[in-house]
């Protein structure tokens, strides 16, 4: 199983990655409606497919870890199709190589080089954008649509406890309800603190893994940083680095998500995470997700219908666990 092609973004028909790299260099389809020429170019294909090729399973990557659970399984076990639209927002970080590629020219560097590491007998892997060995200084280039904002820190009137820390405002009119205390506030009597912007999430647990590659590899890192670039300018944010036992906590945890099993014989994926649901948008192996989730919901359905029709007790019904939101 594997990735087989690509939808192609003319006709929507499938196309395998040499036949869509042959049209590229042929100079391309025309949208007989649009007029458009398709913008997939030979070098945006190449990405395209080195982005869209499975790894295997026998070694963890760092961002297969942070990803969807349940993508990184069904991109193994199931053959899948592209569309390039969906998967440009992949390689498009592939486009600060060449920025970072100028680091070459600095003294005492490492520059885009794959570490391993053993976890309790499991390999982790994760490639490095930049590192100052002398200064033992990480560095990680992220393209975006826009760098990150300052922040609106919200808290609670009644106890003080946060209620919201994000670059985007309450609805004006909208009821807020404190998660610690139960209190309601009106939002436009809430004032918001504004906060300098912070590395994302992912890319603070993604530097913190290469991290601790680095030191099984017995390279120290003192300090952090990822590099924003959006079409305006770029944005230098520090990286607050964890002890690398939390790391391996934080390893282990992401490790039992991708092992673990549902109902389907799949794991739990970030479908209904409203943090994390944007994925299914860009998702190659989407279609088929949703159909075993589909023939899991009705299993269980089947599975519920056949104890009730036997008369077994509401206990034992209400035993059955209930049907997994991925």
């Amino acid at each position: 199983m594997s990735f087989k092609g690509f939808i192609c973004h003319v006709t929507g028909l499938t196309v395998t990655p040499e036949e869509c790299l042959a049209c590229s260099l042929a100079g391309g389809l025309q949208d007989s409606e649009s007029g458009q020429w398709c913008p997939f170019t030979p070098p945006i294909v190449r990405g395209l497919i080195e982005s869209n090729v499975p790894r295997g399973l026998l070694a963890y990557s760092a961002t297969e870890l942070l990803g969807c659970p349940r993508k990184v399984v069904l991109r193994e076990q199931e053959d899948f199709w592209v569309k390039p639209s969906q998967a440009y927002w992949a390689f498009r970080g592939k486009l600060a190589h060449s920025i970072v590629e100028l680091g070459h020219q600095d003294p005492d560097v490492v520059l885009e080089e794959r570490f391993y590491g053993d976890l309790a007998g499991m390999v982790i892997t994760g490639q490095v954008d930049l590192l100052y060995t002398a200064k033992r200084h990480l560095v990680d280039y992220k393209t975006t649509k826009q760098v990150p904002q300052n922040l609106k820190r919200y808290a609670c009137p009644a106890c003080g406890s946060l209620l919201r820390e994000t670059q985007w405002a309450y609805k004006k009119g909208s009821t807020v309800q404190c998660g610690a205390c139960g209190a309601v506030h009106n939002a436009n009597d809430l004032q918001a603190q504004v906060t300098p912007p912070h590395p994302y999430d992912g890319h603070v647990q993604q530097l913190n893994i290469y991290r601790w590659l680095l030191a099984q590899n017995n390279i120290p890192v003192a300090t952090a940083e990822v590099i924003y670039l959006d079409m305006s300018e770029p944005l230098r944010l520090p990286v607050p680095l964890w002890e690398l036992r939390d790391t391996e906590d934080f390893l282990f945890e992401r490790i039992r998500a991708i092992q673990e099993r549902g109902l389907d014989g799949l794991p739990e994926g970030v479908w209904g995470n409203p943090d994390e649901e944007w994925q299914c948008n860009y998702c190659p192996v989407k279609a088929v997700c949703i159909a075993y989730r589909e023939l899991a919901e009705q299993a269980l359905h089947q599975l519920i219908t056949a104890m009730v029709a036997s008369n077994l007790v509401e206990e034992t019904v209400e035993a059955v666990p209930a049907v997994i939101d991925y």
